[in-house]
C-alpha cells in the first residue's frame, strides 16, 4: 500500500470532535473526490500525469477544485446525488442538497423523524459524543439512500424535464420558462438528464412547447 495524497485538516476544525467524510463523484470522465470535514466541503480533482520514462507508470495528481463550500453547521455524512449535486447530513438533523460547483443550496429537508443509524466507535474512552454516519448514507445514480433504525429512505434530484413539468402543474409558467432558458444557456444548476449532445435541443423544444401552451 502506498500513500499518494494527504489532505490537511482545515483550519477551525477539531479532528478529535469532527470526522471527515469522503465521496467519489460518479463520473467516468472527470474523477473528483469530495471531502467533508467540519463545516467544509472541498472538491479534489484527480488526473494522471504521463510517465517520465517510456514504460513507466503515470503518476496521480490531486488538485483542489474550486473554493471550499462552507455549511451552516457541522457535516455528519455526505454522498453524491448523481454527478451534479451533493447530499449531506448536518448536526441539525437535516439533509441538504447542494451544487458543489456553484455552492448553491438546492434543498433542505428535516430528517429527524427518520432516526438514522450511527455508531460511536471513534469516540474517546468514556465518551459517546463522536457519532459516525459513514454507513448511513449512500447513493446510486441520481438517488441517495438513508438507513434509519426502522426502515430505508431515499431521495433524488429531479431531472430537468420533471422540474419544468412540476412548475407547469403548479401554474408557475413564468418560472418554468425562465428555468428552461437557463437550461438552454447552460446556466442551470444540478442538471440531471441532459447530455452534451442534446443540451440545447431538448430545452429549445420545451421552450416552444411552453410558449404555445
Amino acid at each position: 500500500m502506498k500513500v499518494v495524497f494527504k489532505l490537511a485538516c482545515p483550519e477551525h476544525v477539531d479532528p478529535s470532535k469532527q470526522l471527515p467524510y469522503l465521496a467519489w463523484r460518479p463520473s467516468d470522465t472527470k474523477p473528483i473526490l469530495a471531502v467533508a470535514w467540519g463545516q467544509y466541503i472541498q472538491l479534489i480533482q484527480v488526473s494522471v500525469m504521463p510517465s517520465t520514462t517510456p514504460d513507466g507508470p503515470g503518476t496521480l495528481k490531486f488538485l483542489p477544485f474550486g473554493s471550499p463550500y462552507k455549511a451552516h453547521t457541522v457535516i455528519m455524512g455526505m454522498n453524491w446525488i448523481g454527478d451534479q449535486a451533493l447530499g449531506y447530513l448536518n448536526q441539525r438533523d437535516q439533509l441538504v442538497a447542494v451544487d458543489p460547483f456553484t455552492s448553491e443550496e438546492l434543498e433542505n429537508i428535516d430528517i429527524r423523524a427518520m432516526e438514522l443509524v450511527f455508531h460511536t466507535r471513534y469516540s474517546h474512552e468514556g465518551s459517546l459524543d463522536l457519532c459516525s454516519y459513514h454507513n448511513s448514507i449512500c447513493s446510486f445514480k441520481e438517488q441517495v439512500f438513508l438507513l434509519g433504525i426502522q426502515r430505508m429512505y431515499s431521495a433524488c434530484v429531479m431531472s430537468w424535464s420533471d422540474r419544468i413539468d412540476l412548475l407547469q402543474r403548479e401554474g408557475k409558467w413564468d418560472v418554468a420558462l425562465k428555468l428552461c432558458v437557463e437550461f438552454y444557456k447552460g446556466k442551470a444548476h444540478a442538471v440531471v438528464g441532459l447530455t452534451d449532445r442534446k443540451a440545447k435541443i431538448l430545452p429549445a423544444n420545451k421552450i416552444e412547447e411552453i410558449l404555445h401552451s
